[in-house]
């Protein structure tokens, strides 16, 4: 009847004025956060900058919808769950294994968890990306696949024209 109050994107006209009010998507990725604009005889009739769902989190952002994908450590709740995926820290170095884990702490500060990853082993804190490598010890401290190795450029065993030189593990 004329003068009833309108529900939002239920696709029936309650007020009698010949449309239906629509959640405005402001940011295409169809979903938003509640906000109607003007209206319109169906909600489809707006395109895609109208929905009927008013789930966003986060509706100026087209990557941040309920089920996105996400990102982890990055501090953003991608998927609208209230939660973020952190990487593992079992030795508390502040990188993490390729393991992941969900957080309601979205900065992944808390304790056994990092927002970066590339631990190769997460079992000691001297072991991680932006650890310094020892020269020739058969250990890569730093996580880049390789090891620094003393080189003898003249052949005869004396050190003091030994340098360092990367090589594969």
């Amino acid at each position: 009847h004329p003068g009833a109050a309108e529900v939002v994107a239920d696709g029936t006209d309650q007020d009698c004025d010949g449309s239906d009010l629509c959640y405005a998507d402001v940011d295409g990725d169809g979903y938003t956060q509640g906000t109607t604009p003007a209206s319109s005889p169906s909600c489809t009739a707006l395109g895609e900058s109208a929905v009927q769902t008013d789930q966003d989190c986060d509706d100026a952002d087209p990557a941040v919808y309920p089920g996105a994908t996400e990102i982890v450590g990055d501090g953003v709740d991608q998927s609208c769950d209230g939660l973020e995926s952190c990487y593992v820290d079992l030795d508390g170095d502040g990188a993490g294994s390729a393991e992941t884990v969900e957080s309601a702490d979205l900065l992944c500060a808390s304790a056994g968890m990092a927002s970066t990853g590339g631990d190769c082993d997460d079992s000691q804190a001297k072991i991680n990306p932006s650890a310094k490598e020892r020269v020739a010890d058969g250990v890569d401290q730093d996580c880049d696949g390789s090891e620094l190795c003393w080189q003898d450029l003249d052949q005869d065993g004396s050190h003091p024209d030994l340098t360092q030189l990367s090589a594969a593990m």
